[in-house]
């Protein structure tokens, strides 16, 4: 065993561990995909900025791209069509005439509110047989793993929260992503 493996982890268990997340994030990103569109012609891959507007008066598309860990030519793209799509607006930052700053618009928000009773509904029929106590367990040990992966990335607790949509508490029904 190696110094970074904990002698409680075999190497098999991290690597079937890995495996499952890969499998989870694949079905994930499917149940994302395949829901019905809250808002005609709104790209899934976009809802990520729509989250994160929710959260902020307005914010740069270089801001965007740093809290969400993208490209920032991926986010001016998103952007675009959310914009083009009455969802977002852009308007001029007041403090330097030069950059643009986003912002959700009434439509916005209100995709933003239809995007989150649709997770809602779908996650109440995924954990339809799960009891309370599950949930929060489960809930817990996604914390720790979040925590333990912010740690290896050598992100700080306070930069890896203000990179969410949102502040996730314990009593904080609303998905992050």
């Amino acid at each position: 065993m190696n110094a970074q493996t904990s002698p409680s982890i075999a190497a098999e268990q991290a690597n079937d561990l890995a495996y499952d997340l890969v499998r989870l994030l694949k079905l994930l990103r499917l149940l994302r995909d395949r829901a019905p569109r809250v808002v005609h012609g709104l790209d899934p891959a976009s809802q990520p900025i729509l989250h994160r507007l929710a959260n902020c008066t307005g914010t740069r598309v270089t801001d965007l791209a740093c809290a969400l860990h993208a490209d920032v030519s991926t986010i001016s793209r998103q952007a675009s069509g959310l914009v083009q799509a009455g969802l977002v607006e852009k308007t001029t930052d007041p403090g330097d005439r030069r950059v643009q700053v986003l912002a959700l618009t009434e439509a916005g928000r209100a995709a933003i509110a239809a995007l989150h009773e649709q997770r809602a509904e779908a996650f109440a029929r995924i954990l339809h047989d799960w009891t309370p106590d599950e949930v929060t367990a489960f809930r817990a040990f996604i914390d720790r793993f979040a925590g333990d992966l912010q740690a290896e990335l050598g992100l700080d607790q306070a930069a890896a929260r203000a990179s969410l949509p949102h502040e996730i508490t314990p009593h904080d029904t609303r998905s992050s992503v």
